[in-house]
């Protein structure tokens, strides 16, 4: 018995279509503002952004950063939820990660939110506090 030619090709996209990837992008509670005890100094969160398909952000916990002032070097991780805080005098500083992605920063009598994004995008964010998307 002959196929029809329709059949083969038919059959072929629906196997193709059963392996798409229908998965919904997913997005993490950026508030993080009630998780932060410092009064003077640097906060924020550490996570990634898949670039390829659907952007799906993840938290990174036990991510090092590395604060410069001059020659004084102090590090902290990000914690299990993706969040790190430090107190810090007022003062310029350098901040980066273990790789060697750095931002300058000056900070004053404040505490200032510096969130990383781990993806080829912005690295450093620093200044402002992100929509909850």
């Amino acid at each position: 018995m002959k196929s029809s030619p329709l059949i083969t090709p038919l059959l072929i996209l629906l196997a193709l279509s059963s392996c798409e990837d229908h998965e919904e992008s997913t997005k993490i509670n950026k508030d993080i503002e009630d998780k932060i005890s410092i009064k003077q100094g640097i906060y924020g969160l550490t996570y990634s952004v898949n670039d390829v398909g659907n952007t799906n952000e993840k938290i990174i916990s036990d991510f090092r950063i590395i604060i410069k002032q001059g020659l004084d070097v102090d590090t902290v991780m990000s914690d299990w939820r993706g969040i790190y805080q430090t107190n810090l005098n007022p003062g310029e500083y350098e901040i980066c990660t273990s790789f060697g992605r750095c931002t300058t920063i000056s900070l004053g009598n404040e505490i200032m939110r510096c969130d990383y994004e781990f993806s080829v995008g912005p690295g450093w964010s620093c200044g402002e506090i992100p929509a909850n998307n």
